[in-house]
């Protein structure tokens, strides 16, 4: 059975994979609003900035080369955005709504969808709903909407019942999303934010929280307001196909590859990452009918230029990212390689206040070659959305060791070979064989001998172009030398 992809003709045995909706991001782009407007250092009251000043941003992140931003969160709440105080209103530190509106409408016309952040599974302490339950010491209309509710014991917070809360933040007060007054409470919610804002998707914070028939019910609403909406969740341990699949979500953050990605680079041990690819992602690999949501850090994690402290590291990372399975996304800054480190008691150092225009002389400021990375990003996006096989297409390791992994992407005839090499000397590099080699002095070889491991997948003969530079190779009888260089990576796909 052949199935057309494209300009390409895909035979189901040589294609196990998915594929993707057509509402699939290709390469998105987070922004933390009340961070980088500076919203955090305000409370509730009227702030002098709007959601409508971010126009220079979305100029920047089209510029990019993104086609989808994942916003949020933006209504209302007390302090970090997390604690809900009225899922309708756009928070004064951002706006209004109709600032939210013309937002969006601003990335329609710049051919951006808007994925909003959505948090189903609590609301904060401040929430109208909360508030009349104190007011009915833990009884009333309300005190069937929140999970785990104790009337016989008391609080921290000295409320004179006990809840459950989101990791024990007892600011964070936790739902219960089975019973049927919630589910039509955040139902009328949904629906309002498609029709008023006519965002694109949502990505559902704390996703693990939630029932498997609450995110089927919260997905019903969403498709019924928009058929075309994309959904992704926040999961950061177990099984990610409990949340997505047919009726469910489309994708969830790949926290396990997160990790992958930065620790292989800084300690030197590309085994860890390939062996999360290819569970993840190889011939039989857990998610392989899936398009993760893939990340380098974001505004729960420490920023990946304060984790790698070398620009090169920054670059590889990049690199990796934009060639692997799933859907790369920057978070605000990170494409300038800026630092920020979580402090005990407060994640403020990850959602810094920026301004665009000084940003890229401040960038230099943080080391050699940060300011190139935005550069960088906005080149390998491009060769990214010109590769069916780079986009969608099935992951096959080659070769691993501790500084160097090789591995295939490919989709139909569309075929393309990524090596990236950790050394800081060039390494030549012989797919599809495993044999000890002799080498220009100076430059390595990758081969069983040098403690890795290579499986022996022979290569379609014919002319290599690395998509990054434009050099050429011959593949002859399966096998291929080319050299890596040092700290960086090949692109490489055949073009006859």
């Amino acid at each position: 059975m052949n199935i057309p992809y494209g300009r390409y003709t895909i035979s189901k045995k040589e294609f196990p994979m998915k594929i993707f909706a057509s509402n699939t991001p290709q390469f998105m782009y987070q922004i933390y609003p009340l961070g980088l407007m500076g919203g955090l250092a305000h409370t509730t009251r009227k702030h002098p900035k709007s959601l409508r000043e971010l126009g220079a941003w979305i100029d920047h992140i089209a510029s990019l080369g993104c086609d989808a931003l994942y916003l949020g969160p933006v209504f209302l709440s007390e302090s970090h955005g997390y604690d809900t105080i009225d899922p309708k209103s756009v928070d004064p530190r951002l706006g209004n709504n109709e600032d939210l509106t013309e937002l969006v409408d601003y990335c329609h016309r710049k051919n951006i969808k808007v994925v909003l952040d959505a948090v189903f599974n609590h609301l904060g302490r401040k929430a109208p709903q909360f508030q009349e339950l104190k007011k009915s010491n833990g009884h009333g209309r309300y005190e069937h909407w929140i999970s785990g509710l104790r009337t016989d014991r008391n609080n921290p917070c000295n409320d004179g019942f006990d809840y459950d809360t989101w990791a024990g933040h007892y600011d964070l007060v936790r739902l219960d999303t089975d019973n049927p007054e919630v589910r039509t409470w955040w139902a009328d919610i949904v629906r309002y934010w498609f029709d008023t804002f006519h965002i694109d998707g949502l990505r559902l914070d704390a996703v693990d929280c939630l029932s498997q028939d609450f995110i089927r019910f919260i997905s019903q609403v969403v498709r019924e307001s928009n058929p075309e909406a994309w959904l992704m969740g926040e999961m950061v341990h177990g099984d990610y196909r409990d949340c997505m699949g047919k009726g469910l979500l489309e994708s969830i953050t790949n926290y396990e590859l997160y990790k992958g990605l930065w620790s292989s680079i800084l300690n030197e041990n590309m085994f860890e990452l390939a062996y999360s690819l290819d569970r993840q992602f190889g011939p039989v690999g857990l998610y392989r009918e899936f398009k993760l949501y893939t990340f380098t850090d974001n505004h729960d994690v420490n920023r990946l230029g304060a984790v790698l402290k070398e620009s090169w590291q920054l670059h590889q990372a990049m690199a990796l990212m934009f060639t692997l399975p799933g859907i790369p996304s920057i978070y605000y800054g990170s494409e300038f390689g800026i630092p920020g480190t979580k402090l005990p008691h407060t994640d403020a150092p990850l959602r810094p206040a920026l301004n665009l225009e000084s940003l890229g002389e401040e960038a230099k400021s943080w080391g050699k070659g940060r300011w190139e990375l935005a550069e960088t990003i906005r080149r390998l996006a491009a060769i990214r959305a010109e590769s069916l096989a780079l986009r969608d297409g099935s992951y096959e390791e080659f070769f691993v060791s501790n500084t160097a992994l090789a591995f295939r992407r490919k989709l139909g005839t569309d075929e393309v070979i990524v090596a990236a090499n950790l050394n800081g000397i060039a390494m030549s590099m012989f797919p599809g064989s495993g044999e000890k080699r002799n080498c220009a002095e100076g430059v390595a070889v990758w081969d069983d001998a040098k403690g890795g491991q290579c499986r022996g997948i022979p290569l379609a003969d014919g002319t290599w172009t690395d998509l990054w530079d434009g050099t050429q190779w011959s593949a002859h009888q399966g096998r291929i030398n080319v050299e890596v260089p040092s700290h960086w990576i090949r692109i490489l796909k055949r073009i006859c």
